[in-house]
């Protein structure tokens, strides 16, 4: 029963917001994707929630990051996806120089202070080039004690969503002032509408039921097809094979006009953002700070604040525009799962798939990217 009520109350979370949004003219400017995020904070850092909430939320979060992607991915175009990915790879790979150098200054910095320093340095590259599966399978690579690896994960949870909450905030009119604006040769459905009580509404005509029923089950059997190709890999490499296998399929599928011309599956696609963003949101615990080792936090700060430097001075030296610059930071830092919803923050869908597929990218490079560096800084 406790399960069940947590989950309505992350279900149901979202459309509270979308109806608090429309009941201010002031609140109407904010994005509910922000809102629904800052909500999960409040939420997860008080006394609401009952003992055991974060197994709950973890699976809240998986299953709505398996549902969004196909419900997203299927409504898109992507005949014109050589326009959508270029400048997308140049700057992931400003990334990928970015963190790589950050960390080794840092190590040079902290190193002295802090116990296996080089190792540290290995998994922050590995997190900020593909995810916490890199983070975990570097702790295996590298041989991390448990101790420092709990320290690092603590830190970049902290960290990680203090970044996060910027990009959906302030962060992107900042960016954009310092990057050229974005522009594309292919603009069709790039803008997306803020999700409104009358697009929900919509959704639940008897007219729109039927469409509604076949993005839900097109979405629900690519999520079963992905993840039964998933169980063809063990541990941590089995979550970067689900996704692989859901945006692969997702991706196949959005060629069938049929099934591209689904009305509603980028609105459905949307709430589950939703009420993924209110998920994690919770799940960030900022009374792990007091558990974390202070110069800890520091190397993960500095090493993710003067990567995100680089990476902008970098973009600016080459005329990335502002836009691709943050999908590419967000599919780094935290993975494909959250390109969707920084994508809607910065109202341009047609970000998401490039964003998938640098943060696909960075799966796959940021163990080796981890490995070499922890092996060269242990010479110095």
């Amino acid at each position: 029963m406790v399960a069940f009520g947590i989950t309505a109350l992350y279900v149901l979370l979202p459309l509270g917001i979308v109806v608090f949004v429309e009941s201010s003219s002031i609140i109407r400017k904010v994005r509910p994707v922000i809102l629904c995020y800052i909500a999960g904070i409040l939420i997860g850092n008080s006394s609401l929630l009952p003992e055991g909430s974060f197994q709950v939320l973890d699976v809240i979060s998986t299953v709505t990051v398996a549902l969004s992607l196909p419900l997203m991915l299927i409504s898109l175009d992507l005949s014109h996806w050589r326009e959508l990915t270029g400048r997308a790879g140049l700057s992931m790979v400003f990334a990928f120089i970015a963190i790589m150098t950050s960390s080794a200054l840092c190590f040079l910095l902290f190193g002295p202070r802090i116990s296996e320093s080089s190792k540290i340095a290995g998994l922050l590259v590995g997190v900020y080039t593909g995810g916490t599966p890199n983070m975990a399978a570097l702790q295996q690579a590298l041989q991390v004690n448990t101790e420092s690896y709990l320290a690092v994960h603590t830190a970049d949870i902290l960290v990680g969503g203090v970044y996060l909450l910027f990009l959906l905030t302030v962060g992107r009119r900042i960016i954009r002032k310092l990057l050229p604006p974005y522009r594309d040769t292919y603009a069709e459905g790039r803008e997306i509408e803020p999700l409104s009580l009358k697009a929900l509404q919509a959704m639940l005509t008897e007219k729109a039921g039927l469409s509604v029923l076949a993005s839900l089950g097109t979405a629900l059997l690519i999520v079963a097809l992905g993840g039964a190709f998933s169980l063809l890999f063990a541990g941590e490499a089995s979550t970067v094979a689900a996704i692989l296998g859901i945006t692969s399929i997702a991706i196949a599928v959005a060629f069938i006009p049929g099934i591209r011309n689904l009305p509603h599956s980028f609105k459905i696609g949307e709430y589950v953002i939703l009420v993924f963003c209110a998920a994690v949101g919770s799940m960030a615990d900022f009374s792990r700070l007091l558990t974390t080792i202070p110069s800890v936090l520091g190397y993960v700060t500095a090493a993710l604040g003067i990567s995100i430097v680089i990476h902008l001075l970098m973009c600016r030296i080459f005329r990335v525009d502002a836009d691709t610059m943050i999908i590419t930071s967000t599919s780094a830092i935290y993975s494909p799962p959250f390109v969707s919803a920084v994508a809607i923050s910065l109202n341009n869908r047609n970000l998401i798939f490039p964003g998938i597929t640098t943060g696909i990218i960075g799966y796959a490079a940021g163990n080796y990217l981890g490995v070499i560096l922890a092996r060269l800084l242990s010479l110095l």
